[in-house]
């Protein structure tokens, strides 16, 4: 079940990005933010609106549950369950 939520995000997200005649265009006008790190100068370009909230925070107060869908969820097959 958890699978098919996370499914349904990405396609969704998917389906607007395949609308889109450049990637590019997934993408804000105006200045990106910018920030020092070290020597570095770190620059983000903020996405439109309808490319966001999509984001998805997966927490538990068991480990074993966290690790069991991180290694899960990216796997080719779902583990197979009995119906009940």
């Amino acid at each position: 079940m958890l699978r098919d939520c996370f499914a349904a995000v990405i396609v969704e997200r998917a389906r607007r990005l395949a609308k889109l005649r450049m990637p590019s265009m997934a993408f804000a006008d105006g200045e990106p933010y910018r920030w020092q790190s070290c020597d570095y100068t770190r620059t983000v370009t903020a996405l439109k609106p309808e490319f966001t909230g999509f984001e998805m925070v997966v927490a538990s107060a068991n480990n074993g549950a966290v690790e069991n869908i991180s290694t899960e969820v990216p796997a080719r097959a779902a583990p197979q369950r009995p119906v009940v």
